[in-house]
């Protein structure tokens, strides 16, 4: 796990966890943070083939609306995402109860 990029700072540095033995926090953090670069590598990959396609369709819009609309729309949908991945992460049925079946997995990963 040595590869673990430090993460975004409101999610706490990821580089400076003790890995041997993580905490709960700890595991959300690293969850979000795989999560967001995930999704992030997914908006740059899609944002070109979008607005490609829409060029297309529509060769008459400037290509800076495209740009503008495609750019507003896939961050918007990134956002939503993360919420719903942390509503998830932090409720009782993942990480926030260390009885639950994601926590007992996760648990038995780093033992």
């Amino acid at each position: 796990m040595n590869n673990i990029p430090p993460g975004n700072p409101r999610q706490g540095n990821l580089g400076q966890v003790d890995w041997g033995r993580p905490t709960q926090q700890d595991k959300i953090n690293l969850t979000k943070n795989l999560t967001d670069y995930a999704l992030t590598k997914a908006q740059e990959v899609a944002t070109p083939v979008i607005e490609q396609a829409i060029a297309n369709k529509y060769p008459n819009t400037p290509r800076p609306a495209i740009q503008a609309t495609v750019g507003f729309s896939l961050t918007q949908v990134k956002n939503q995402t993360q919420r719903v991945v942390t509503t998830v992460l932090e409720s009782d049925c993942c990480y926030g109860n260390e009885d639950s079946s994601i926590s007992r997995l996760v648990e038995r990963k780093f033992k």
